[in-house]
């Protein structure tokens, strides 16, 4: 079962999470790809469960990254859509490459910074 890329238009999303992650396991290169599934889930549920923020580090970064992404032209779908969409890339990347794989692949292929105007 192979992981569907998900419409152009959420790249923004993706990349500014990704460029969050990236950040991160650069300040704490011992992060493992099962803490980013983790904190991806508390992003989740923090954003069903009306707002309260996450209390690990990376699950409230992650949460401001998405939080500094102008709302229009992304609804609530559309950001849970890219969180389920990061949750399986990390996990795809970990069964393949081992414990830090998708971290790694993060570091390698995403720039720390990005721009999220649309």
């Amino acid at each position: 079962m192979g992981i569907t890329l998900p419409e152009d238009r959420l790249k923004p999303l993706l990349y500014a999470l990704e460029a969050t992650v990236h950040a991160q396991y650069r300040l704490s290169p011992r992060l493992r790809d099962v803490e980013v599934v983790e904190a991806l889930h508390q992003v989740q549920r923090s954003l069903k469960d009306g707002g309260r923020p996450p209390r690990d580090p990376l699950a409230r970064a992650l949460r401001e990254a998405l939080e500094a992404i102008p709302e229009e032209g992304y609804d609530r779908n559309d950001r849970a859509m890219a969180l389920r969409f990061l949750v399986a890339s990390a996990k795809r990347h970990r069964r393949v490459d081992g414990p830090r794989g998708y971290l790694d692949f993060v570091a390698r292929y995403t720039p720390l910074r990005v721009e999220t105007e649309q």
